[in-house]
């Protein structure tokens, strides 16, 4: 009877590891196709981390910009070429030609397996069309990263601004395509130290590029955020003079004559910050651009202005302290100033009769 049981035993044994053993061939040499399918769908993918941009603050410690959360449309290009409905979808989600779209993802230097940012910052519409079709799409993900706040409204030509870097000048081992720089202002000057460095993680992927888990999290590099800067400007004082020159053209530099640093500087008419967190249309860069009163443009630094007017306000306080004209004392202009054998006109060629200091 034991020994009955024992061959069972063995036969049911030598069975089980038979059926094991020619499953393993049959994986080795050919195996199952929707097996290999999904095992060739499933991909590794280095996923960028975004780092914060260090925060801005005046001179007072009080807080100008800082960071927000913002949802970003990317695509891994070797999966929406492929697939055609997804193509159409982000076509039509984008108002984009297809044909011109197609161009863009498979342009020369985008990485296939690597994400391609489409649009930066879309709006609750665009995120929810893209999650609602979710799993029909292939190759097209929305990831949650940082775009710039400005908590006070203020001095845009001082703060600048950041774009998308589109030439390869710009580019080095930090930079690539598509990120953001600075511009214009202190985003500018100091953009190496703001920026922060990038992280990367890794993750198993399937074919419809859904997360399965995370890989090798030893090898991660997590991002760090970018140093903050302190400003000379002090908020308080910059406030007031553009409340001043509200609906006003002019420009206003004040510095801290013992050691140059500038408390305020005011270009008026200027712009709002938040219209270059997005991507402009080209309405709207016309809007901006060609507008007459040049809001783009920073008169206290851009502008070329004759030293004249400067140098008659210090001569004036130089006479007054000297006492050799008082408050009342006034001078006649004719049009102009006989200096040698040359008359120097004055820009008012008729002359402005009478003045004071």
């Amino acid at each position: 009877m034991d020994q009955n049981r024992a061959k069972i035993f063995f036969l049911v044994a030598a069975t089980i590891v038979f059926l094991l053993f020619m499953r393993i061939l049959y994986l080795q040499f050919g195996g199952d196709e929707k097996l290999k399918a999904r095992a060739k769908g499933n991909k590794i993918r280095t996923v960028l981390i975004e780092p914060s941009r260090g925060n801005i603050y005046d001179r007072n410690g009080i807080l100008l910009v800082d960071n927000k959360h913002a949802y970003n449309l990317y695509v891994v290009p070797e999966r929406i070429l492929t697939h055609e409905h997804s193509l159409n979808f982000l076509s039509e989600l984008l108002q984009e030609n297809p044909d011109t779209l197609r161009k863009i993802i498979a342009a020369p230097g985008v990485k296939k397996d690597r994400y391609l940012r489409m649009r930066r910052d879309i709006d609750m519409e665009l995120f929810s069309k893209v999650e609602e079709r979710s799993s029909e799409l292939f190759g097209v993900v929305v990831k949650e990263e940082w775009r710039r706040n400005f908590v006070k409204k203020t001095a845009p030509h001082v703060i600048g601004y950041l774009g998308e870097v589109k030439n390869h000048k710009y580019v080095t081992d930090e930079i690539k395509m598509g990120d953001l720089i600075g511009k214009e202002g202190v985003e500018s000057v100091y953009d190496q130290l703001l920026r922060g460095k990038k992280g990367y993680r890794k993750e198993l992927r399937d074919v419809r590029n859904n997360k399965i888990s995370d890989y090798q999290k030893d090898e991660w590099i997590q991002a760090e955020k970018g140093d903050d800067l302190y400003l000379s400007i002090d908020y308080e004082l910059q406030s007031f003079i553009e409340e001043m020159f509200k609906d006003k053209s002019g420009a206003v530099v004040v510095m801290n004559c013992n050691n140059g640093e500038i408390l305020a500087m005011v270009s008026k008419p200027d712009f709002p910050l938040s219209i270059f967190s997005k991507r402009l249309t080209h309405e709207e860069w016309d809007y901006w651009s060609k507008d007459p009163l040049k809001p783009l443009y920073n008169k206290c630094i851009m502008g070329e202005y004759p030293p004249g007017s400067v140098l008659k306000m210090s001569s004036v306080m130089a006479a007054l302290d000297q006492k050799i004209v008082t408050k009342k004392t006034k001078v006649y202009c004719p049009g102009g100033m006989q200096i040698g054998n040359r008359f120097i006109k004055c820009w008012n060629h008729s002359g402005h009769g009478y003045v004071n200091g």
